[in-house]
């Protein structure tokens, strides 16, 4: 990315999970779990065919949740508590990041398809101050209209205050929600990780740069 990109950019978007904390810590298996988990329990369904409904909502819907609630009229609130009950210890302090991350000249808004009281948790153990952000966009915020729809994007400019969508990057470890962005004028970078989950068949043409280290990435285009 050309650093006129940089000059001009007023808003920074950070996804939460695999982008601010390395991929290796691997929360979403324990989140995967307790999908499956729920699924079971609340629909009655053996291991297998809860683990093969909540495959086939993510493909369909975006997210499992979207398609709990059309389809199971699964309540929203219920299915985020006992998802997100997980063990956050395998995140390591980043203070580096925290200090690039203050640093940055502009807004700094969190952009996360999991709820702020996750994203708080994961901030916490980076020991990166939930203060730096000027604001989480999460999914509840998002009337749990999830990345990559239209709709949160919509919401998220709002957030950036900013006229001219050229004037955000975004940092997203899914290409698929980096594709809206890019077809609605927003920067946006890669978070590359060892899974190929969210990839699809021309993808790079809605990619602007990629990296796996965010912090290294702005100390080094800044």
């Amino acid at each position: 990315m050309a650093d006129s990109t940089y000059t001009r950019t007023k808003a920074w978007v950070f996804d939460v999970d695999n982008t601010l904390y390395p991929h290796h810590c691997n929360l979403f298996e324990q989140i995967d779990k307790l999908m499956t988990r729920f699924i079971a329990s609340r629909l009655n369904l053996s291991k297998n065919d809860a683990l093969a409904l909540q495959k086939g909502l993510l493909s369909d819907y975006a997210t499992t949740l979207q398609g709990l609630v059309s389809l199971h009229g699964v309540n929203q609130d219920d299915f985020l508590a006992f998802v997100h009950d997980i063990d956050y210890t395998c995140i390591p302090a980043n203070k580096r990041l925290a200090k690039v991350l203050k640093n940055l000249p502009g807004r700094k808004i969190i952009f996360t398809n999991a709820t702020s009281a996750h994203a708080e948790c994961v901030l916490e153990k980076l020991q990166v101050p939930r203060a730096i952000f000027d604001h989480c966009l999460d999914i509840k915020a998002m009337n749990f209209q999830p990345k990559p729809q239209a709709q949160s994007y919509r919401a998220l400019l709002q957030h950036c205050q900013v006229q001219d969508p050229a004037q955000v990057v975004m940092f997203d470890d899914l290409a698929c929600n980096l594709k809206t962005a890019h077809e609605m004028g927003i920067a946006t970078v890669l978070i590359e990780t060892p899974s190929n989950f969210g990839r699809f068949e021309g993808d790079e043409r809605y990619i602007d740069c990629v990296t796996n280290d965010v912090e290294s990435f702005l100390e080094e285009n800044l």
